[in-house]
C-alpha cells in the first residue's frame, strides 16, 4: 500500500495537466499513487491522463459518468484512496520535488499535527513568475485556527493530512464549493493541529480559466457564508456590517480615521472577550492575532504623533504584542514628533 495518495480533479485541464502529473512523478519521496478523477472534460484530458496511467501503475484515473464537481470528486478519489497520508495537487498546479518527502517527514517527527501545507510560487498561463506573488511569512500553529476566523489560511494544492484526521471530517461539501476547502479546513481545526512549512515546496497557477477566476463571484459569497458560520461559534450573531469591517481589517484595508478606528476597537475587544467566554479558540493566540491587527493599524496611522500612541495604549490589545513590537512604535511616533518640532 502507498504511503501517500495525491489526489487530482480534473475538468478541461488538457493544457497543464502533464505538468502537474510530471511533477509528481518526478517526486523525490517514491511510495504514492496518484488518483486523478476526470469530470466529464471535452478535451484531450482523458487521453492524456490514459497516457500517463499506461506508462507508470502508480497513476490511476476515474472518469465521472456526469459531472460532479471538484468536490464531489475528490471525496470520490479519497473513497479509492491507500494512503496513510492523503495530500491534494489541483491540475493546473506542480509540486516541488521535495514537496511529499518533506511533508511526510514532518509528520512522523510531528505526531500531534494533522495537517501540514507549505508556500507556494504563484505562476502564470505560461509556467513564469506571476506579477502577484502571495505574501508568506512564518506563522506559529496556535495562529492558523484563528486566521480561518478570517478567511481561508491554506492553499489547497500545499495541504497533505492524515487519513485519521480526514475520516474524522465531513470531507469536502459541494454546497460551499468553490470554497469548499476553506470549510473543510474550519472544521479540521477543531480535529488536529496544522502547521505550515515556510518553504515554497509548489506552484499555484493563476490565469483567466482556472475554477477561482471563473467563480469570483460564487467565491466571495461562499466565503462570506463560512465566515459567519465560524464566527457563530463565538456567539455572535454578524451583522453585514460587522462582516465589512471584520473583512477590512482581515486585508488590512484600513481607513485612518477616527471613527475607523473606534469600531477597529471595539470589534476587535468583543471578539477578543467572546472568545475568552466561549473558549473556542487558545485565548493567547487570539489575543496575538487580533493584537497584531491592532499593532499595524497604528503603525499606519504613527505620523500623528502621541495622539496615535495614546489611542493604541487605550486598548487590551497592545499587550498582545512583544516588546520590542511596542518599543518600534514608540520610537517611530518620537522619531516623527521630532522631525514635526524642527521643522
Amino acid at each position: 500500500m502507498p504511503k501517500v495518495s495525491v489526489i487530482m480533479p480534473a475538468y478541461q485541464a488538457a493544457k497543464y495537466i502533464s505538468e502537474a502529473i510530471q511533477s509528481i512523478v518526478n517526486q523525490e519521496f517514491t511510495d504514492w499513487e496518484l488518483i486523478i478523477v476526470d469530470d466529464g472534460s471535452l478535451d484531450d484530458t482523458p487521453a492524456i491522463v490514459s497516457l500517463w496511467g499506461a506508462k507508470d501503475s502508480r497513476i490511476r484515473w476515474i472518469q465521472n459518468e456526469t459531472q460532479m464537481g471538484a468536490a464531489k470528486s475528490r471525496n470520490k478519489a479519497i473513497a479509492v484512496s491507500c494512503g496513510e497520508f492523503i495530500a491534494f495537487l489541483d491540475a493546473d498546479d506542480t509540486a516541488y520535488p521535495q514537496r511529499l518527502q518533506k511533508q511526510v517527514s514532518y509528520f512522523q517527527k510531528n505526531p500531534s499535527i494533522g495537517l501540514v501545507a507549505h508556500w507556494l510560487d504563484i505562476i502564470d498561463e505560461n509556467s513564469l513568475p506571476h506579477p502577484i506573488q502571495w505574501p508568506w511569512r512564518k506563522e506559529k500553529d496556535a495562529h492558523l485556527p484563528v486566521f480561518l476566523l478570517f478567511g481561508n489560511a491554506f492553499a489547497l494544492s500545499s495541504v497533505m493530512m492524515r487519513r485519521s484526521v480526514w475520516e474524522r471530517s465531513h470531507g469536502f461539501l459541494s454546497k460551499y464549493e468553490p470554497c469548499e476547502d476553506y470549510a473543510l479546513w474550519s472544521e479540521v481545526a477543531f480535529l488536529t493541529n496544522m502547521h505550515i512549512i515556510a518553504e515554497k515546496l509548489g506552484t499555484h497557477r493563476k490565469h483567466s480559466n482556472n475554477w477561482t477566476a471563473r467563480a469570483a463571484e460564487k467565491s466571495q459569497s461562499q466565503v462570506e457564508k463560512i465566515i459567519y458560520m465560524n464566527i457563530s461559534k463565538l456567539k455572535i450573531a454578524l451583522s453585514k456590517q460587522d462582516l465589512h469591517l471584520h473583512q477590512q481589517l482581515r486585508h488590512r484595508q484600513f481607513i485612518l480615521t477616527n471613527d475607523f478606528g473606534q469600531s477597529a476597537q471595539k470589534w476587535l475587544e468583543f471578539l477578543w472577550k467572546q472568545n475568552e467566554k466561549c473558549q473556542v479558540y487558545q485565548q493567547d493566540a487570539m489575543a496575538e492575532v487580533l493584537g497584531e491587527i491592532w499593532y499595524d493599524y497604528w503603525h499606519l496611522r504613527h505620523t500623528e504623533g502621541f495622539h496615535s500612541l495614546q489611542r493604541y495604549f487605550a486598548s487590551p490589545l497592545w499587550k498582545a504584542n512583544n516588546f520590542r513590537k511596542n518599543l518600534l512604535l514608540i520610537a517611530l511616533v518620537c522619531k516623527q514628533s521630532l522631525k514635526s518640532f524642527y521643522k
